[in-house]
C-alpha cells in the first residue's frame, strides 16, 4: 500500500483548490510578508515568540528576497520563495516547528527567523545509512558520512549507499522553484521543470517517495521523516503544472490534465 496514485476521473482538470492551515497565516505584498497569530514555535519569522494580534511586517534581514513569488502555511510551519539582488531565481526559505525536519534545513531544530533549505546532491535519506567502510564513493565520502547516521535500529542487509538524487536540477545550487506548498508538517516545491521535490514528515507516505513497506524498511527506528529534498520520483515522467497539500494527503496536477495524489487516505 501507499505511494503515489493517479486518482480517477481526472482528465479535463484546470486546477487546484486548497486550504491552509491554521496556525499564522502569512501573506505577501510586493516583497514584504505580514504575519499575523500564533507563535509559540517561532512560526511567525520574527525572531521571538510572542504571539502578534495585528499584521506585522517581517524585516527580512535573515531573508534578502529582493521579490517574493510565493508563500505557503503549514501548522507551525512557512515556506517562501523568490529572487535575490543578485538575479538568483527560485530561492527557498523556512521557518517555525521543525520536528519532522519540515523546514528542510538537514536538522529537527526549530528557528524564528527564515532559515535557507539545504539543497544536496546526495541526501542522506534516499538511502539509510552510510560510512566510508559500507559505501561507495557515488558521491563523496565527506558528503556521505555528514548525512549518514548509524543506527542501532540498522541490520546489515538494510544498509545502502547514499546516492545522488534521482534526478538533478540544471546549473546553480539549487532548483528554480516556482510554486510552494505544505501539509501540516511537511514542504512542497514545485520546479521551472514540473517537477516536485518534498521534506519533512513521511509518517503518511505524504512525501510521496516510499510506499509503507520501503519507509519500514528504510526507518526501521520509526523516524518517517526526511531533513533535506528529496525527488518524488515517481512523478519524474510528468510535467507537473501544480501541487497541494491538505492535512496528510498532497495532490498534484499535471500537462496532461491527470490528478496524482498521495498521503492519508483515511
Amino acid at each position: 500500500g501507499g505511494g503515489v496514485r493517479k486518482a480517477r476521473s481526472s482528465r479535463g482538470l484546470s486546477w487546484l483548490v486548497a486550504a491552509l492551515m491554521v496556525g499564522l497565516l502569512p501573506y505577501a505584498d510586493g516583497n514584504s510578508i505580514y504575519v499575523v497569530g500564533y507563535n509559540d514555535y517561532g512560526q511567525l519569522g520574527l525572531g521571538d515568540y510572542l504571539q502578534r494580534s495585528t499584521q506585522t511586517r517581517m524585516i527580512a534581514t535573515d531573508m534578502p528576497l529582493q521579490t517574493v513569488r510565493g508563500v505557503a502555511a503549514g501548522l507551525y510551519h512557512n515556506i517562501v520563495f523568490g529572487e535575490l539582488a543578485d538575479g538568483d531565481v527560485g530561492v527557498v526559505y523556512t521557518w517555525g516547528r521543525n520536528t519532522k525536519g519540515q523546514l528542510g534545513t538537514g536538522s529537527k531544530l526549530q528557528t524564528s527567523t527564515p532559515t535557507l533549505v539545504k539543497w544536496d546532491i546526495c541526501p542522506e535519506p534516499n538511502s539509510w545509512v552510510c560510512t566510508p567502510k559500507l559505501c561507495k564513493e557515488l558521491c563523496d565520502v565527506g558528503s556521505c558520512t555528514g548525512f549518514g547516521r548509524e543506527n542501532p535500529w540498522w541490520k546489515a542487509s538494510d544498509m545502502h549507499c547514499v546516492k545522488p538524487q534521482d534526478k538533478q536540477w540544471t546549473g546553480g545550487t539549487h532548483p528554480q522553484v516556482i510554486q510552494v506548498a505544505t501539509t501540516e508538517d511537511a514542504s512542497f516545491v514545485l520546479t521551472v521543470e514540473g517537477n516536485v521535490y518534498s521534506w519533512g514528515s513521511n509518517d503518511w507516505g505524504q512525501l510521496g517517495i516510499t510506499d509503507f513497506e520501503e519507509e519500514d524498511i528504510a526507518r526501521p527506528d520509526g523516524e518517517y521523516l526526511r531533513d533535506v529534498p528529496q525527488f518524488v520520483k515517481l512523478l519524474k515522467d510528468e510535467i507537473v503544472l501544480g501541487v497541494v497539500g491538505g492535512a496528510f494527503h498532497v495532490a498534484a496536477l499535471t500537462d496532461r490534465g491527470e490528478l496524482w495524489v498521495w498521503g492519508q487516505n483515511a
